[in-house]
C-alpha cells in the first residue's frame, strides 16, 4: 500500500472542489476551517455525508462536545449536506476519516489545523471501501494493514512492535493503558531492545489517572524508557515498519470506531523516522517510584506461599489450611 503525508491546507482546497465526500469525527468546531469548506461544498452540490459521535466523552448528552457536535450537523444540514449523529447503541465514532472522490485521507486528530496534525492520504481501493463501509455502520473485517475497529488497529500495532528487526523502537501517543501493544513493549524491552514511549504529561497527573501511571510504570520496571511530550500523535516506528493511526493505546471494552494503518512503505518510514526520534532525543525519562503492593495482590501472594507450604502435608489437610488461609486473606 502506498501512503503519504498530506496537509491541512491541501485538505481543505480539495475539499471545497469536490464532488463526493464522505467524512467523519470525533468532534467538529463549528467556524473550523474543515467545516467551513464542507459547508462551501455542500453548497455548491457535492454530496456531503458527515457522521459524528451523538455522545462525546462518556457518552453524555449534555456536555460542550456534544453541543458543538449539535451545532456543526444543524449548520451543515443548513447547507444541504447529510449529517449522523451516532446513538449509544451504536460504536462509538472515533475515527477521523475520509473518502474524497475515490482518495481516502485519514487524520489522528479532529481534523484540526496544527504543526502536530498528522494528515495521512493514500489512493488505495480497499482502504476507500473498507473506511465507507465503517461510515455505513456495516461491520468491516481488518486487513493485515488496515483497520478501522480500535482493538484491531492496536493488534497492528502490537505486531509490528514485536516482528520488528533491529534493536530500537520509538512509539508516541496520547493516553495508554494495558493492551496488546504494551505487552509487545514490555517483551521487547526485556530482550535488549531500546523501546522509548512519549505520551502527554496529562498520563502522570490527576487522581483519575492512576490506572495509566501503573501502566507506564510496570513498563518502566521492565526498561521502557517512558517520556512525554504534549504532541500527541499516534505513531510508531520500529525498524522499517511504521503504524500510525487514530486510536489510543488504552483497553477498551467494547468495539470503538477507530483507525490504524501499518505500512513498509520506504518513504513513509523514512519520512516519519527522523521527526520522532529528534522529539523523543534530549528528553529526560520519567522516573516512577516503586509502587506499594496491593492489598488484593499481597493477600493473593500470601495465599500461594501457605498453599506451597502445605502441598507436603496430607491433601485433606492441606485443603483444610488453604481454605483457612484464604478466608483470613481475602480482601
Amino acid at each position: 500500500m502506498s501512503v503519504a503525508f498530506s496537509t491541512d491546507a491541501a485538505f481543505v482546497e480539495t475539499l471545497e472542489s469536490a464532488r463526493s465526500i464522505r467524512l467523519s469525527a470525533y468532534v467538529l468546531r463549528t467556524g473550523s476551517p474543515v467545516v467551513e469548506a464542507l459547508e462551501r461544498a455542500a453548497s455548491g452540490g457535492a454530496g456531503v455525508d458527515v457522521v459524528l459521535e451523538g455522545l462525546p466523552h462518556a457518552r453524555g448528552a449534555e456536555g460542550a462536545l456534544a453541543r458543538a457536535n449539535a451545532a456543526v450537523a444543524a449548520d451543515l444540514r443548513a447547507c444541504g449536506a447529510t449529517v449522523r449523529l451516532t446513538q449509544a447503541s451504536e460504536e462509538p465514532m472515533h475515527m477521523k476519516a475520509a473518502v474524497v472522490d475515490g482518495t481516502t485521507y485519514l487524520d489522528d486528530r479532529n481534523w484540526t489545523t496544527g504543526e502536530h496534525d498528522a494528515l495521512v492520504v493514500t489512493t488505495d481501493a480497499e482502504v476507500a471501501r473498507t473506511v465507507g463501509e465503517a461510515l455505513s455502520g456495516r461491520p468491516t473485517r481488518a486487513s493485515a494493514s488496515f483497520a478501522v475497529e480500535k482493538r484491531d488497529a492496536l493488534r497492528l500495532e502490537a505486531e509490528a512492535i514485536a516482528a520488528a528487526p533491529g534493536d530500537r523502537i520509538d512509539v508516541e501517543t496520547e493516553s495508554f493503558g494495558a493492551t496488546e501493544m504494551s505487552v509487545a513493549l514490555r517483551d521487547r524491552a526485556r530482550s535488549g531492545s531500546l523501546v522509548r514511549l512519549l505520551v502527554s504529561p496529562e498520563e502522570l497527573r490527576g487522581p483519575g489517572a492512576e490506572r495509566e501511571r501503573n501502566a507506564l510504570a510496570s513498563l518502566a520496571a521492565a526498561g521502557v524508557q517512558i517520556e512525554t511530550s504534549a504532541a500527541n500523535e499516534k505513531l510508531c516506528v520500529a525498524g522499517g515498519d511504521a503504524w500510525v493511526g487514530s486510536a489510543n493505546a488504552t483497553y477498551s471494552p467494547r468495539p470503538i470506531a477507530d483507525w490504524g494503518l501499518r505500512t513498509r512503505d520506504p518513504a513513509f518510514v523514512a519520512s516519519r523516522k527522523p521527526a520522532l526520534r529528534a522529539e523523543l532525543d534530549g528528553r529526560g525519562a520519567v522516573t516512577f517510584p516503586a509502587a506499594p503492593l496491593r492489598p488484593r495482590r499481597r493477600a493473593h501472594r500470601i495465599v500461594r506461599a501457605r498453599w506451597r507450604r502445605c502441598l507436603a502435608r496430607p491433601f485433606r489437610r492441606s485443603s483444610q489450611v488453604f481454605r483457612q488461609a484464604a478466608l483470613r486473606c481475602a480482601p
